[in-house]
């Protein structure tokens, strides 16, 4: 039986350039680390149209346009942007979670940049994932076959300027290589757990 840790509660920012299988790790990440010590993934709001493997409220909340910009002006969210044509947003409610429990968001990096800048450090880590190069991005995205080629081209044009910003301007203190799916469940989990434990 496995030791239950002390948990230290911390919000865990993931984020990554678009094909780099944020989604896919942080979901058995989640599977393998509550076995050890809970952790809950925040299920943040888009504007976005549901891919068929997508359900609302698990993967996301799904919101129209005006219902995304009237919780703006109600300061619903911690942070916001506008990224491929769509909002997407985390919940202020977040930082009252924490208090009970630990979590794990995924924000795009312009969300994380924000994050950076209202968060305790002491309280927060900042996790990057990425691959060596865009072609395996490129691969990925045509094989997810959600997108048409103008899409995945505008996607990986801005997952080339967030991996050249994250090199001359670095926001997170983890990088995470995801090119072997087992061995980044394995790196994620180590630092989760090494930063939840004694």
């Amino acid at each position: 039986m496995n030791k239950k840790l002390n948990i230290k509660h911390k919000l865990f920012v993931i984020s990554a350039p678009s094909g780099a299988g944020k989604t896919t790790l942080v979901n058995q990440l989640i599977k393998e680390v509550n076995l050890i010590a809970p952790i809950e993934k925040v299920v943040t709001y888009t504007t976005k149209r549901p891919r068929i493997t997508e359900t609302d409220k698990k993967d996301y909340h799904f919101l129209s346009v005006p219902e995304f910009e009237l919780k703006i002006e109600e300061n619903f969210f911690l942070e916001w942007s506008k990224v491929y044509e769509n909002y997407y947003g985390s919940p202020a409610h977040i930082l009252e979670n924490l208090q009970k429990s630990s979590f794990i968001l995924i924000v795009d990096r312009l969300g994380a940049e924000s994050l950076k800048k209202i968060l305790n450090p002491k309280s927060a880590s900042f996790i990057w994932i990425r691959v060596h190069n865009l072609e395996i991005l490129r691969e990925r995205l045509t094989l997810r076959s959600t997108e048409n080629s103008e899409q995945i081209e505008r996607r990986l044009k801005i997952s080339l300027s967030e991996i050249e910003q994250e090199e001359t301007n670095p926001i997170f203190e983890h990088h995470i290589y995801n090119e072997h799916f087992e061995t980044a469940v394995e790196d994620l989990k180590n630092l989760l757990l090494s930063s939840l434990g004694d």
